[in-house]
């Protein structure tokens, strides 16, 4: 079974903060360890993968067409159509895993997690895209962080925004879509749940600039 989720957060620093702290794979650790199951994170040897810029950045992942629309299907098809020899690109891809514990039956049990996966940046392009599964119970996942530059409105001393015409500082909205497969068995609880656990995860990303002293 399929699933797939988008949430949006507004971080009041400008492009070039953002992208880096959400995007270094020296920050990966940081950012996986706002969950709590994240207990213990390993960075892996990197690779080179090979691909169309377009696969990453407007292309909805191909390994879950099987539950998109007809006309979805029909523009990733026309989009591989033009992938030539020119078109692809190589991409570093940072390899990490973590582990810890999720706890189940209202907290009584404790159960062990394992994730592994990947991440791909495209610097040029200012996009994010991860690979990650949790094996154990046949769980695939692909993320795609998209960054975009927004006006954010200083509050007047009342506390209401300001007009239109007042001058506002620049902030960045990101925005993270999952599309994710799961055995069916699981596709109920992940419904609900995964939701939840994405959006309280992206919520705590201005912990991240709190204490980034860079």
């Amino acid at each position: 079974m399929s699933f797939s989720m988008t949430h949006s957060v507004i971080l009041p620093y400008p492009l070039d903060r953002v992208f880096s702290v959400l995007s270094d794979a020296d920050q990966m650790e940081r950012l996986q360890k706002l969950t709590p199951e994240a207990q213990e994170f390993s960075l892996l040897p990197s690779d080179v993968t090979t691909r169309a810029a377009t696969e990453i950045i407007v292309r909805r992942p191909r390994c879950f067409h099987g539950q998109s629309s007809s006309s979805e299907d029909q523009d990733a098809s026309m989009a591989s159509h033009h992938h030539d020899a020119e078109d692809m690109q190589p991409f570093s891809r940072t390899h990490f895993e973590f582990s810890g514990t999720v706890p189940i039956l209202f907290g009584l049990i404790n159960r062990p997690l394992s994730v592994s996966g990947a991440q791909i940046v495209d610097k040029d392009a200012k996009v994010v895209l991860f690979e990650s599964g949790v094996a154990a119970q046949g769980i695939r996942e692909i993320k795609l962080r998209t960054f975009r530059e927004i006006v954010i409105s200083p509050p007047t001393a009342d506390g209401r925004d300001t007009d239109d015409d007042s001058p506002g500082k620049l902030g960045m909205e990101v925005k993270e879509t999952v599309w994710g497969s799961c055995p069916f068995v699981l596709s109920f609880l992940l419904k609900y749940l995964a939701p939840k656990v994405h959006r309280e995860h992206m919520e705590l990303y201005q912990s991240l600039f709190d204490d980034d002293h860079r």
